[in-house]
């Protein structure tokens, strides 16, 4: 009856040693699993991009269905862009202003989406150059085109000033920031083209050539217009110019009673309709 016992305590004691090791090898196996695979993805998590660059973002269908819509969108749109999306959803983003922000494409319903984080740059020039001396007229325009090294276009913001004023005037393409300027009085000034941070400064000598004095120190202008040009041009211009004892020379081109609807009108088709008449040197 005893060995009897023994044998059975035995081999209870033998299945039970088996069994407990392989629960936990079980147990272990289980806990390595690998997480299952998301049913969407992009094949980029994150990126870094230039100002003005493109990437191509592909992503990846576990369980693709051509029922199943995606969308494509960014979180931040003066950062990023959607450019394109191909027909297999493939989806070009372009870098459009500098930041950090995230491209996503999602299921229409919302059940699924995916995303990539992409970080921006933008390149700024470091340097302008200008001619070092240039040379205006009071009768004429004369442009300076700034070049910006690095950059194609600009990337900082720039303003144009003049030192002293009043010797030019000018105008300047908010794009480009060329300058087109005019001569007001002979003279010089120091114009100055500045970024908006102070980082890019150039500067140029500007020489103003005063065309209405010519080298025989005769001022000479032609008047288009009415009999209110001829009274105030012939008359009082010319006796004013005689009071200061300049030189002058005076040709008005009339027509009694004429509105500048007309003037327009003749120009346009280069009639021959006015009396001219000259007041001055012979």
């Amino acid at each position: 009856m005893k060995s009897t016992n023994y044998f059975i305590s035995l081999l209870f004691f033998l299945c039970f040693a088996i069994i407990i090791p392989s629960t936990f090898i079980a147990c272990e196996k289980e806990d390595q699993l690998e997480e299952p695979r998301r049913e969407l993805a992009i094949e980029l998590e994150s990126a870094r991009l230039k100002v003005g660059q493109d990437i191509v973002l592909k992503p990846i269908f576990s369980n693709y269905s051509k029922q199943q819509e995606y969308v494509w969108e960014v979180s931040d749109p003066a950062v990023l862009e959607v450019s394109s999306v191909s027909a297999s959803y493939d989806a070009t983003i372009t870098a459009v202003g500098e930041g950090t922000a995230t491209a996503t494409i999602r299921t229409k319903d919302g059940s699924q989406e995916a995303s990539t984080t992409i970080q921006t740059d933008l390149i700024k020039e470091t340097e302008v150059s200008i001619p070092a001396t240039i040379t205006a007229h009071t009768q004429s325009t004369v442009s300076i085109v700034p070049e910006f090294n690095l950059v194609d276009v600009p990337a900082r913001s720039y303003s144009w000033t003049s030192n002293p004023e009043g010797i030019i005037s000018f105008e300047t393409d908010p794009n480009t920031y060329a300058v087109e300027i005019q001569g007001l009085v002979a003279g010089t000034t120091e114009l100055t083209i500045t970024s908006g941070d102070g980082e890019v400064v150039g500067s140029t000598t500007v020489t103003v050539v005063d065309d209405n004095s010519a080298t025989d120190g005769v001022l000479k202008i032609l008047a288009i217009g009415n009999s209110f040009s001829e009274d105030a041009i012939e008359y009082y211009l010319y006796g004013l110019a005689n009071a200061a004892d300049q030189e002058i020379v005076i040709g008005n081109l009339y027509i009694g009673g004429a509105e500048l609807s007309q003037h327009v009108a003749n120009a346009n088709s280069n009639a021959n309709s006015y009396s001219y008449r000259k007041v001055g040197l012979t």
